[in-house]
């Protein structure tokens, strides 16, 4: 229970301590950073410089009270994560009139990088740093049965093995 939300969810803390998360409220979910309500959102990453990225209607960065909407997909995209030069990591869903396509993407200065997919259909970003170096993970298969996590580095793709099982998935790069 936070700040008169009934449920919430944590998603980020940045290292000075300060932390983001969502929780459903009489008019829908809300997003908060601290104590602040930011209205209908669902932040998702948190940078040093207190930056916050997530969706609302649109991608968003946030910054001192102010929204800054970035591009959209109509099929669907999200903001995921941001490092501390605020270029932000997450997925960009393309061609769902025929076949769906989820593929990594860079949101910088306000501008849409689509940096595809290591392999396959479907792939998702999960987390940038400052070297923008960004992880996740792709499906392999038709159902996306099996998962392998990524590592994308300056336009090259390195694929993270299983341990033995049959996924693997990246969450978060240092």
């Amino acid at each position: 229970y936070f700040y008169g939300y009934n449920r919430t969810t944590a998603e980020g803390i940045n290292d000075s301590g300060r932390f983001i998360g969502y929780g459903p409220t009489g008019d829908g979910i809300h997003g908060f950073l601290m104590s602040t309500d930011m209205g209908q959102c669902r932040p998702k990453g948190i940078n040093n410089r207190g930056q916050v990225v997530g969706w609302s209607d649109s991608n968003f960065i946030y910054q001192n009270g102010v929204f800054d909407y970035l591009p959209t997909s109509y099929w669907g995209s999200e903001a995921i994560a941001i490092n501390d030069s605020g270029v932000a990591a997450g997925y960009w869903m393309t061609n769902c009139d025929v076949e769906c396509i989820s593929e990594v993407c860079m949101f910088r200065n306000d501008s849409l990088i689509i940096l595809g997919t290591p392999a396959g259909y479907y792939a998702e970003a999960t987390d940038i740093n400052n070297r923008g170096q960004i992880v996740g993970w792709y499906c392999m298969g038709d159902n996306c049965t099996e998962m392998r996590g990524f590592i994308w580095n300056d336009g090259a793709w390195t694929t993270i093995p299983t341990l033995g099982g049959t996924s693997s998935e990246a969450h978060a790069i240092n």
